[in-house]
C-alpha cells in the first residue's frame, strides 16, 4: 500500500510528492526537521518537539506557514490514513524554491512535508544484549557553526561517523566535541552511570537537547536520583559501570562495549534495565491520558 504525506498543504500520495531541483533544502541542505515515534495512534511528546521544531525554525530565519494545532491535525490524519497505529512521524521544512544563491531572500514560500511511516524492523536482541560502540574521528558541528538545538537537514557528518563506525562493526560512533568531550552519538544523547550515579554530556558541549534524554532525566529526578549534566572525556565514559543511548525512535539502547573494551561487566546493567522499563511506563501513561483527552 503506498502511503499518504501532506505536502505543502495538501494529502496526497508519497509518489505525487514532487520537490523543486531548485529548492533550497535539495540544493544546500537548508531546512530542519522533527522525528516523533507514534504509539497506538498518539504521537509521544508532541509539543515538545514541536517547541523545538518552531524555535529552530525561528533560529533559521524560516517563517512556518502551519500552527502547531494544523501540524497535529495533519499528523493525526497520516496515522488513520496510512492505517498505521504505530509509526514514525516525520516533520519537514525547507528555505523552499529559489534561484540559485544562499540568500534566504530567494525563496519566498518555505516547503512542508508531514510523513508517518512504518517503523523499521528493530532486532529486539540490542534492548537484551546492548550493543557496542567506539569513538569516531568526525567530531560534533561546534555551535558556532550550527546552533545544536537547532535539529537541522545538515547531517553529512553525522552521515559519516555512522558509517566510519558501521565500517569497523560497531552499532554506533560516539563524536566528539571540538575540545574533546563526549559529545552525542550519531543520532542518539548517550547516558553514563558510575558507582549509581548517572551523568550525561551537558547541552553546551554542543549536544541537541533531546527529547528522550528529558524523559530520562525526568524518570531519574521522579526517583530522587539527579543526572549530573557535566563534560565528559572519553576515559570517563570507559570507566562507566553502565552505559546507553537514548532517541526517539530506539528509545532506551543499552551499550556494553566501547572501542573494544567492554562497559562495566559488558552486559546490560540492572540501572539501564529500571530505566527501560520506567521509560515504557511512562509512554503507556502517555498514550492512556492522551487516548482520552484527545
Amino acid at each position: 500500500m503506498e502511503l499518504y504525506v501532506y505536502f505543502n498543504g495538501s494529502f496526497i500520495k508519497a509518489s505525487e510528492a514532487v520537490i523543486s531541483i531548485y529548492d533550497h533544502g535539495f540544493l544546500y541542505g537548508d531546512g530542519l526537521f522533527e522525528t516523533m515515534r507514534v504509539y497506538e495512534g498518539i504521537t509521544f511528546k508532541f509539543d515538545e518537539h514541536m517547541d523545538r521544531f518552531y524555535a529552530g525554525a525561528q533560529a533559521l530565519r524560516i517563517e512556518v506557514p502551519l500552527v502547531r494545532s494544523v501540524i497535529k491535525k495533519a499528523v493525526n490524519v497520516l496515522i488513520e490514513k496510512n492505517n498505521l497505529a504505530d509509526a514514525v512521524a516525520r516533520v519537514m521544512i525547507t528555505r523552499g524554491e529559489g534561484g540559485i544563491g544562499i540568500d534566504i531572500n530567494l525563496c519566498p514560500q518555505p516547503t512542508i512535508l508531514i510523513t508517518v511511516s512504518p517503523l523499521l524492523p528493530v532486532d529486539e536482541r540490542i534492548y537484551r544484549e546492548g550493543v557496542k560502540t567506539c569513538i569516531v574521528s568526525r567530531m560534533r558541528t561546534p555551535t558556532q557553526v550550527i546552533d545544536a538545538s537547532v535539529k537541522s537537514n545538515n547531517y553529512l557528518s553525522n552521515i559519516l561517523a555512522r558509517a566510519d563506525a558501521r565500517e569497523k562493526g560497531y552499532y554506533d560512533g560516539i563524536m566528539l566535541s571540538v575540545e574533546g568531550y563526549v559529545a552525542e552519538c550519531t543520532t542518539s544523547n548517550i547516558f553514563v552511570i558510575q558507582n549509581d550515579e548517572v551523568a550525561t554530556p551537558a547541552l553546551a558541549t554542543g549536544i541537541l537537547r533531546g527529547i528522550t534524554r528529558g524523559v530520562v532525566i525526568d524518570i531519574a529526578a521522579a526517583y530522587g536520583i539527579t543526572v549530573e549534566e557535566k563534560f565528559m572525556f572519553p576515559q570517563d565514559l570507559c570507566e562507566s559501570s553502565e552505559c546507553f543511548m537514548t532517541n526517539s525512535v530506539s528509545e532506551i539502547v543499552p551499550v556494553v562495549a566501547c572501542d573494544g573494551a567492554p562497559v562495566g561487566s559488558g552486559k546490560v546493567g540492572l540501572i539501564t534495565l529500571n530505566f527501560v522499563k520506567e521509560f515504557r511506563r511512562v509512554v503507556n501513561e502517555y498514550v492512556r491520558f492522551h487516548s482520552h483527552g484527545e
